[in-house]
């Protein structure tokens, strides 16, 4: 298995509260574990906290580090939930070790959020919190930084179920229309009456307005990451993205500025940078922060940004021709049939 990017504190000893609970020493088998993660070779530190777990059955944190790791190489996919059963075996043995401690709660309530159960999963990272606050533990910046994004994400979730859908509450009297002799599908009203559908547009209550709340909290939950981790580009750009949707601009250069300030170099940093003040029609401003970060994404990431003919129509029985730049402002002709390519 490749290693992935988990959460550098799964290579770290388990914080207090984890320490106290039910154990002995820390078994062989789990400080070597700790030096497979922290190599990078993820299946055999699965391998090694399973066989921890075997050897000291009451050892909290094997428990911990196993289900953080089963749980973040878990599938989301509904129908692939073999990963998932086993990051769940461990977290259930976990909290019948250690009860409400505050990063057995987080990282259940991280496996519950990547299970879809969000309203779960939203209780689950609250109480988190407030068993920390309760028991004066302090979570690390970056578990802190971890929980308010995660639930960001679930909030994002509830407010874009919400985000386009509006009401349209004039629909009842468009059941009449004087060029139809009966009762109609709407679709066929507003093909014989459009003035009836352009007036009732007029009506639109925006459905989102209801969700606001939502969306409050989960702009809340995406700024606290940044409090404690300001580099945490994933749940800045987040971010971003919602702050461009509302025309909040001034928060938007606010955030693109100190992003860059930590993370100069990294390329989503310069793109939403770019990107705002290209939404402003500030162009030339923006040009720098466009090319240089483009050559730095994944390939086909990249893709997106150069190769034009994705824009292009795809004509059956045509071929279509784009020129297509590369990142060091070299060019070329690409060109497309079916089932062919020619160049």
């Amino acid at each position: 298995m490749a290693a992935i990017g988990l959460s550098v504190s799964l290579t770290r000893p388990a914080p207090v509260g984890a320490q106290a609970s039910p154990s002995r020493e820390a078994p062989a088998e789990y400080e070597e574990a700790l030096e497979h993660l922290a190599r990078g070779d993820t299946a055999a530190a699965i391998e090694g906290l399973r066989r921890a777990t075997v050897v000291a059955p009451k050892f909290g944190p094997a428990y911990l580090r196993l289900g953080a790791l089963l749980s973040a190489v878990a599938s989301e996919v509904e129908r692939e939930f073999g990963g998932r059963k086993d990051a769940k075996k461990a977290l259930d043995a976990l909290y019948k070790l250690m009860g409400d401690d505050p990063e057995v709660l987080l990282e259940y309530g991280l496996f519950l959020r990547k299970q879809g159960t969000r309203v779960d999963a939203r209780r689950v990272l609250d109480r988190a919190w407030e068993a920390a606050e309760r028991r004066g533990i302090e979570l690390t910046p970056e578990q802190a930084a971890r929980l308010h994004y995660n639930l960001a994400l679930i909030y994002e979730t509830w407010w874009e179920d919400w985000h386009n859908l509006v009401y349209e509450p004039s629909l009842v009297w468009l059941g009449t229309c004087s060029e139809l002799p009966g009762p109609a599908p709407v679709a066929d009203r507003a093909v014989a009456c459009p003035e009836r559908i352009a007036e009732g547009l007029n009506d639109l209550v925006p459905l989102a307005d209801l969700k606001s709340e939502e969306r409050e909290r989960m702009m809340e939950h995406f700024r606290l990451p940044l409090t404690f981790d300001p580099a945490h580009v994933d749940a800045a750009v987040r971010l971003l993205g919602h702050l461009a949707d509302a025309g909040e601009w001034e928060e938007y250069d606010d955030v693109a500025r100190r992003l860059l300030l930590v993370v100069p170099d990294d390329p989503r940093a310069n793109l939403f940078r770019g990107l705002g003040l290209h939404e402003r029609a500030r162009s030339a401003e923006a040009e720098p922060f466009f090319m240089g970060p483009i050559a730095l994404l994944p390939e086909d990431e990249r893709r997106v940004f150069e190769d034009v003919s994705l824009l292009l129509p795809r004509m059956p029985g045509r071929s279509t021709r784009a020129w297509t730049m590369r990142a060091g402002g070299r060019s070329r002709v690409s060109c497309w049939r079916p089932r062919t390519r020619c160049s």
